[in-house]
């Protein structure tokens, strides 16, 4: 019994780091005619970069579109990180 718990616990910590890695390392495709690409810079955030490129009506559509097309799986960014900007509807 308590090499089944023991492989239980084994099997539960394989698949949640298995699931940690989020899109670290995902393909992302290169930016395309009308896109942009910005350095994320101190203090910056998803929210003002979507608000200072238009990159939709409302501020959050934005930050959807930039976390999508950039396959973030949160909203975090670090400075010197590389974003494509998707292109204004």
């Amino acid at each position: 019994m308590p090499w089944a718990v023991s492989g239980l616990l084994l099997l539960l910590l394989l698949v949640s780091l298995w699931g940690v890695g989020g899109a670290e390392g995902a393909e992302i495709a290169p930016a395309r005619p009308g896109e942009d690409t910005v350095t994320v810079t101190a203090g910056d955030t998803l929210w003002s970069i979507a608000s200072a490129h238009g990159i939709a009506d409302d501020t959050r559509e934005g930050v959807y579109r930039l976390q999508k097309r950039n396959g973030l799986s949160s909203p975090s960014i670090e400075p010197g990180d590389t974003l494509i900007i998707p292109a204004s509807r």
